[in-house]
C-alpha cells in the first residue's frame, strides 16, 4: 500500500483520500447511530406478555437488561430444553431455533420479531429473531 501511494502524484492522492475519508465517515457515523440486532431484540420483548418465557441461546444477558422480570431460560443442550416445563407464552429466539432444528426437534413457529445490522460491524449478531412457539 504504501509503494502504491508513493507512485500516485498528487492529483491523484488527494481525491483518494478524499474518497477514502467520505467512506469512513459513512462507516463511522452508522455504526454510531445504529443499534445492534440483539440490542434492539432485547428492547422489543418489553412488549410481551408477563406470562411469556423466553428461551435463548447466548442473549440471556441482554434480555434481562432490558426486562428484569421476565423469564428467561438459557438452553445449553438439547436435552435440558426437552426437559424444561413449557408454558402458553413460549418464546425462542433464532439461534436457539436454528440448534433445534438442526438436532431434529420437531417445533412449530411463527416469527414476531426480525431485526437485522450491518454484517461489518456485528459478523456474529447481524441477525436477531425470536419466535412463538405454537403448542398444540
Amino acid at each position: 500500500v504504501i509503494l502504491l501511494v508513493r507512485r500516485l502524484s498528487v492529483r491523484w492522492l488527494v481525491p483518494f483520500l478524499c474518497i477514502q475519508l467520505l467512506i469512513g465517515s459513512i462507516a463511522l457515523y452508522q455504526q454510531a447511530t445504529t443499534k445492534p440486532a440483539t440490542i434492539r431484540l432485547a428492547q422489543a420483548i418489553t412488549g410481551l406478555p408477563a406470562s411469556a418465557t423466553i428461551f435463548t441461546d447466548e442473549e440471556e444477558r441482554q434480555f434481562l437488561m432490558a426486562r428484569p422480570d421476565a423469564t428467561i431460560v438459557p438452553i445449553g443442550s438439547v436435552s435440558k430444553w426437552r426437559a424444561e416445563p413449557k408454558s402458553q407464552e413460549v418464546y425462542l429466539t433464532g439461534r436457539l431455533l436454528k440448534r433445534l432444528r438442526a438436532a431434529d426437534v420437531p417445533i412449530e413457529v411463527t416469527e414476531v420479531f426480525r431485526f437485522t445490522s450491518d454484517p461489518r460491524f456485528e459478523p456474529e449478531d447481524a441477525e436477531a429473531r425470536l419466535y412463538r412457539m405454537i403448542l398444540r
